[in-house]
């Protein structure tokens, strides 16, 4: 490997003709390779003697998987959403040859990439050099919502939901509405498993009345009223919990004004000032610190916290630069966030929501904790807003036992270490477990994590300068992160089991979009589903187009370490 660059570059002109000068001059023969040729000749010739190493070759500067929260989310957000967009296309094509955008598509996916280069996505760059990364990111985000509503707006429309209705009037109460036949919304899933979702409707201040009912007419749907976005009028949003979409498909349902459907609410969700629960988890909370002190796995009756979870604490990074090169461990804790103010969101069959308000000196930390009906997994909102250079805020999760080894999810794979403290990347989740109890956490956006005996924890945000080296500090660098930083995670009992884990990572990282349509005749019916696993320990990661134009690439991933066809 040879050329100009920071670790490692492109060969030049100058390289060619210096190593054609050196030549006939070396003591040895040498020539122009590459990797293929050089490792044929390694198999070759020494292969049964050289020693063999195990594992990944982490870590050289574990600063980088927190510095900058921006650019992370940025990535994070591009490959989700990218990654679903051509899904779409292959869905709109293989339904009605709608056609590959490939040529945006793949400007779209060279941005991101870009921006993944070492001193980029990892927070280490010059400040300026942020701000064209930003725009290469929000510039692929663009470019993916535009093809993603092409393509689902082309299915959207061709599905077939004629009800005799010739005309429309703009006379009618609401939306397009006509004779009280209900308007259609369409909602897609783009996993290859059916999901329930919950979806956002918005409610007209002047509807009195509003219910929901699937695609056959004949079940109405769930809702609850949950707080709207808006403040005039009390505007509000219906809130619902659909029933399954097929797997990587679609499902039409029907939104009424005037016509009752009443359904037989359900009564599993309980929130109080300081518990959550349903008929799967129980979730409480301390009222003098804020923290979590229970989570009980109401399937196994066991409890799976120790003495605290979801605890925010405040770490002292001023002895590192923004690499922190040669430090590995991040365990100066200053304090943790307490001084709890509970308030009660949401409370209704769809949904509980309770929001968890705590404060350091002039910094606080607010979790909205959400419980949907059977389901296993805590869903939080985390806002973090922080005013002081040089500190890092980690959440930590102290499970039941003392912990030995913690597994983090990688790029399609998982790691298992030693809980030593230091500092790793996590690009999906971070689990522990004993064999009978644990948990499993999922940030999205959030790369950094840690355990060691007794919590294991990921970085939330770190105020580190921008491309500071620790050549000096003259008081004109920049922190980054200062202010309000946002971000969403789950928190789940965990035993072992890996796929329903992956499962909710890839829930997280997922969008179930929804069309408003209307009436009108088309060629697909009101529900389908273009591919799906005949296991549950397979999912699908990627449809696209191929890039030359023939044929189509799937991405299967199996989660359990287990032979599967």
């Amino acid at each position: 490997f040879y050329g100009v660059g920071n670790h490692g570059g492109g060969p030049t002109i100058t390289n060619v003709k210096q190593i054609l000068a050196y030549q006939p001059k070396a003591r040895h023969s040498f020539e122009f390779s590459d990797p293929d040729r050089f490792f044929d000749a390694i198999r070759a010739s020494a292969y049964d003697a050289l020693p063999v190493y195990e594992g990944d070759l982490q870590n050289h500067a574990s600063g980088c998987y927190s510095a900058n929260n921006p650019i992370k989310m940025a990535n994070c957000l591009a490959e989700d959403r990218l990654g679903e967009a051509e899904k779409w296309q292959v869905m709109a094509n293989a339904l009605l040859g709608h056609p590959f955008d490939r040529e945006n598509m793949e400007d779209a996916w060279k941005g991101v990439l870009f921006n993944q280069f070492h001193d980029m996505l990892c927070g280490c760059s010059v400040e300026k050099a942020y701000d064209d990364a930003q725009t290469f990111m929000q510039a692929a985000l663009a470019r993916s919502l535009r093809l993603e509503q092409q393509a689902l707006q082309a299915i959207s429309w061709a599905v077939d939901t004629n009800k005799g209705v010739d005309a429309l009037s703009k006379d009618c109460d609401w939306l397009w509405e006509m004779e009280d036949l209900g308007t259609p919304i369409v909602v897609f899933n783009p996993l290859s498993r059916p999901v329930k979702a919950p979806v956002l409707i918005r409610k007209p201040r002047y509807c009195a009345g509003i219910t929901y009912v699937d695609e056959t007419g004949e079940h109405p749907v769930p809702y609850q009223e949950v707080r709207g976005d808006m403040t005039e009028h009390d505007y509000k949003n219906v809130f619902m919990i659909l029933g399954e979409i097929p797997a990587f498909g679609y499902r039409t349902f029907w939104v009424y004004a005037k016509r009752p459907f009443p359904f037989e609410p359900d009564t599993q969700l309980q929130v109080t000032a300081h518990s959550l629960e349903n008929n799967c988890i129980k979730v409480t909370f301390d009222p003098q610190t804020g923290y979590i002190n229970s989570l009980v796995d109401r399937r196994t009756g066991r409890e799976c916290v120790g003495r605290y979870a979801a605890k925010a604490l405040m770490v002292d990074d001023s002895a590192n630069d923004t690499w922190a090169h040669g430090n590995f461990v991040f365990d100066q804790v200053e304090g943790a966030f307490e001084a709890p103010e509970f308030r009660i969101l949401e409370e209704g069959p769809c949904q509980i929501s309770l929001s968890v308000r705590q404060h350091l000196r002039n910094n606080t930390v607010e979790q909205v904790y959400t419980l949907y009906p059977d389901d296993e997994t805590l869903h939080v909102s985390a806002a973090v807003f922080i005013t002081e250079p040089l500190k890092m805020v980690k959440l930590a999760f102290c499970p039941t036992f003392p912990i030995q080894n913690v597994t983090y999810g990688d790029a399609g794979d998982r790691l298992t270490k030693p809980a030593d403290g230091r500092e790793e990347p996590m690009q999906r989740f971070a689990a522990v477990t004993n064999g009978e109890t644990g948990l499993a956490i999922c940030p999205k956006g959030k790369y950094s994590a840690s355990a060691n005996e007794t919590y294991m924890a990921f970085v939330a945000v770190r105020t580190c300068y921008f491309a500071d080296h620790m050549a000096y500090r003259d008081g004109r660098l920049n922190p980054q992160d200062l202010g309000e930083n946002r971000f969403d995670y789950t928190l789940s009992p965990f035993t072992g089991d890996y796929t329903p884990l992956e499962q909710t990572c890839e829930w997280l990282h997922a969008e179930f979009p929804v069309i408003n349509e209307t009436y009108h005749r088309g060629p697909l019916p009101q529900s389908g589903s273009l591919l799906t696993t005949s296991l549950d320990n397979l999912m699908v990661t990627t449809v696209k187009s191929a890039e030359d134009g023939n044929g189509l690439i799937f991405r299967i991933r199996e989660t359990e370490g287990k032979t599967a066809e």
